[in-house]
């Protein structure tokens, strides 16, 4: 998959190695609900930092943040970022958005 803008992505890694590439949040909780990969063969889960481009953040440690001025490449509009203080500060330049933690994230989509 060619990833439409670099703020944003996601992979599964395999144990075995196999990396499944996704250039939205959204595209990857639809692809874990699917269960086309079991939990138990999932080594890692990891989005893209927003503020940090080409750096990935495990999904577990990540901070999101959800706003429509986000603008998501399949809009589900939501940014990861690997530290608070790089959401706060997008918060602020964007006038708010809804925090949420990886649960939060899994359970909207």
């Amino acid at each position: 998959m060619t990833l439409t803008d670099k703020r944003f992505g996601a992979e599964i890694v395999t144990k075995k190695g196999k990396i499944y590439k996704f250039d939205d949040l959204n595209c990857l909780v639809k692809f874990l609900k699917s269960g086309e990969v079991p939990a138990e063969n999932i080594a890692q889960t990891l989005s893209v930092d927003f503020k940090k481009t080409g750096q990935f953040v495990d999904v577990q440690q990540a901070f999101f943040l959800e706003n429509e001025a986000i603008k998501s490449p399949m809009r589900a509009d939501v940014a990861s970022f690997s530290e608070q203080k790089d959401l706060d500060t997008v918060k602020a330049e964007i006038g708010g958005g809804k925090e949420m933690n990886w649960e939060r994230v899994r359970a909207g989509f």
